[in-house]
């Protein structure tokens, strides 16, 4: 009988001992899920905010490429009104000969009518002093 009762004891602190196992492995179960379910919700975050970014990144490529357009359409602007200046450079260069030669001819006209006149006054005076 008395080692019937030492056995007893044995097997209730064996019990004991057990239910203190399990309790401590039920924590710890407890444990991970709440952490399971923390990097889960983690997880969840972050891959919406990567979903953010991708779309973040997809509209700053689509504001580049607009960006990269409007560069283009304003260098073909530039080039033209460059072309348009040497067009418009040349022709005045144009003008300013065409100016110079115009104002030697007047004053070839100015130097000769003057010199008729004066041929004019001189004949004019001459006239008076005959007819005198």
């Amino acid at each position: 009988l008395p080692i019937s009762q030492r056995e007893k004891e044995k097997a209730w602190a064996r019990q004991r001992q057990l239910q203190k196992e399990m309790v401590s492995q039920q924590e710890k179960l407890e444990e991970v899920q709440e952490k399971y379910r923390q990097v889960k919700a983690e997880n969840r975050q972050n891959k919406n905010k990567v979903h953010q970014l991708q779309n973040e990144i997809k509209r700053l490529h689509e504001k580049i490429k607009s960006m990269e357009d409007i560069q283009g359409l304003a260098d073909q602007q530039l080039q033209e009104a460059d072309e348009e200046k040497e067009t418009i450079l040349a022709q005045l260069e144009d003008l300013e000969k065409r100016k110079k030669i115009e104002d030697a001819r007047a004053e070839k006209q100015f130097v000769s009518l003057d010199k008729e006149l004066k041929e004019l006054k001189r004949a004019i005076i001459t006239s008076d002093k005959l007819a005198a």
